[in-house]
């Protein structure tokens, strides 16, 4: 059987083949391997049972991934909908706490379409690599965010950004978080997105260029909402 991407699948192979890996506890950087290999052909050719309803690979990937979302867990909870209800209530805190924000960070705060949550409750985040969704050369944002929802995963409400820079108080230096949100245009115009980062200089709050057609190496990571 030729191996390539013509190769499909019923829909009782798939079953089956979700429920081998399911048994064999394969988790998601063995499934990566797997997805790369061209040894679904070998699969499909091994417990074939029937040539109806026939899924080609890129399907079989779509439906497969969401078997997988055990494997990530709750990095981090936090509280969104405090009493910091505006930008300037944001911008004291952090300054209060010695944290630094650069100028896109600050525009974005400005902006309407920042909003809080209206009443207070906690939030729970995950942190994955653009590898980690099965993009091992990297990807644009607009194919990350849809293979995040694909595996359960929410994106962020803009909160996030300043919220984890308050409650993140032991980031490890060296470490960037790129928060998984809609962007939120500054007043120029930018399509912009958090990102929360400890560097040789200090701890920061930043805005970054968040288009969906900006491209992410395989090693940046984003922080999503777990799935419930």
């Amino acid at each position: 059987m030729k191996k390539d991407d013509s190769i499909v699948f019923t829909p009782n192979q798939l079953g089956k083949i979700i429920r081998i890996l399911d048994d064999k506890g394969v988790n998601h950087k063995k499934l990566q391997s797997v997805l790369e290999s061209g040894h679904f052909a070998d699969f499909a050719e091994a417990i074939a049972t029937s040539d109806f309803g026939k899924i080609k690979r890129d399907d079989f990937r779509r439906l497969i991934l969401p078997h997988f979302k055990a494997n990530f867990k709750v990095w981090k909870s936090i509280v969104i909908g405090t009493p910091l209800r505006t930008a300037d209530d944001f911008r004291r805190d952090l300054k209060n706490d010695g944290y630094r924000i650069n100028g896109w960070g600050n525009n974005v705060l400005d902006q309407k379409d920042f909003t809080v949550a209206k009443k207070m409750h906690n939030i729970d985040l995950v942190v994955v690599s653009v590898a980690d969704l099965y993009f091992k050369e990297g990807a644009i944002q607009r194919d990350i965010y849809a293979r995040a929802k694909e595996i359960g995963l929410g994106l962020c409400p803009a909160e996030v950004g300043p919220q984890l820079r308050l409650q993140y108080k032991d980031q490890p230096r060296g470490e960037c978080l790129w928060i998984g949100m809609e962007y939120i245009r500054d007043s120029d115009g930018y399509p912009l997105v958090f990102d929360v980062a400890h560097n040789d200089v200090g701890q920061w709050l930043c805005g970054h260029l968040g288009e969906p057609g900006h491209f992410w190496a395989a090693d940046d990571l984003f922080v999503f909402v777990a799935r419930k």
